[in-house]
């Protein structure tokens, strides 16, 4: 950490909430950082377990600012953080998510390298239930340059926990929006680098972030539905080319289609044939590959049987009910069986190559059943 003889280079902020049990591995990463010039803003977001916070934060008192608020969300918890933040650049950590020891080094580097940058983002390995299940940019398409478009075809994706950024460039370009419960950050980056804001990423895994299912961005289909208000709020907020409207168009549809493909599938695994089948049709699979007459008429009775298929054959595995069939079909018959239903189902999305790769994207079908 800084002392009274340096003036703070980087403040790092981590919004709390419902953090007892994980705020002290995170502190941890933080202490053993081989960049020294830094100060840790720690703000409690109205944490229901803010007794059991405090008493985990009580051997850090001397070595953080804390900061207890009532509950607004992750974006005015960071917000709040900035704007208390005393350094030229400010670093985001979740509080389940911790970093590598060299994690702020590697991003000063690149920073002295070039003066010019104002956020710098690296790779992370993934961790669920304390094992490593892999590496953010395996997942996660990362191009060069990082800048407004590659940012709206999610061509690159900057991940909030290995985050640095300049604060100036942030309060710029108007902080996170605190409506937003979801993809608040990738809101931000996008209003950041369609001012300007000059962006790169490095191939290091510095951080471990934590792939948790209770979290606001576990719900799959609610982070794709909060995607759309976004991209909505980009189109009417900011000038953009015609070339850019035309990539956030297009962006809107699939991430849409995604969305119905979620909702279809959730439905469907849970047996309600009729909203299964409303949202296979709002998602377009009923329709050719020009959009004009119906391709497919799909229902509640086609619903019906694909569900029954599904959990028969695992062609449609969507949570671990449907890792054995539910009935004794011979191996023989069911890859045979299972075999027919992949050409079949190829054949359909086929009708709609965008919502052919949404479908894959999502792995509505088990091509290895």
């Amino acid at each position: 950490m800084t002392n009274a003889t340096h003036p703070i280079v980087v403040s790092v902020v981590i919004p709390a909430y419902a953090a007892a049990a994980f705020i002290q591995t995170a502190l941890d990463s933080v202490l053993q950082q081989s960049f020294g010039n830094y100060e840790i803003i720690v703000v409690n977001d109205g944490s229901p377990d803010t007794k059991l916070l405090e008493g985990a934060l009580t051997p850090y008192w001397a070595r953080i600012r804390y900061f207890n608020r009532a509950n607004m969300g992750p974006s005015a918890a960071r917000n709040y953080g900035i704007l208390q933040a005393r350094g030229e650049y400010v670093a985001f950590l979740d509080s389940d998510d911790f970093w590598m020891p060299d994690h702020l080094e590697q991003a000063m580097r690149m920073f002295r390298h070039d003066p010019s940058l104002g956020l710098v983002y690296g790779d992370s390995f993934l961790l669920k239930n304390g094992q490593v299940i892999g590496r953010t940019f395996a997942r996660e398409s990362q191009v060069l340059p990082v800048q407004f478009e590659s940012l709206l075809e999610e061509t690159c994706t900057v991940t909030t926990s290995t985050t640095v950024a300049s604060r100036g460039a942030l309060l710029q370009a108007g902080l996170f929006d605190e409506r937003l419960r979801r993809c608040e950050d990738f809101d931000l980056w996008l209003r950041m680098a369609f001012r300007g804001v000059k962006m790169t990423h490095h191939s290091e895994a510095t951080a471990c972030r934590t792939v948790s299912q209770s979290g606001l961005s576990a719900d799959g289909h609610r982070m794709k539905c909060d995607r759309l208000g976004v991209f909505a709020k980009v189109a009417s907020t900011l000038p953009l080319s015609s070339d850019q409207r035309k990539v956030l168009n297009e962006r809107y549809e699939k991430t849409e289609a995604a969305a119905h493909l979620d909702r279809f599938k959730t439905c469907l695994y849970k047996g309600n044939f009729a909203d299964a089948a409303s949202a296979a049709r709002h998602q377009g699979l009923y329709t050719d590959g020009n959009y004009g007459q119906p391709f497919l008429v799909w229902n509640e009775h086609l619903t019906r049987f694909v569900y029954v298929i599904g959990r028969t054959t695992m062609f449609l595995p969507y949570e671990t009910d449907f890792v054995q069939p539910r009935l004794p079909i011979p191996p023989a018959f069911r890859y045979r069986l299972n075999t027919f239903l992949r050409g079949w189902w190829q054949d359909l999305s086929g009708a709609l190559p965008d919502l052919r790769l949404a479908i894959r994207k999502t792995r509505l079908y088990n091509p290895c059943s």
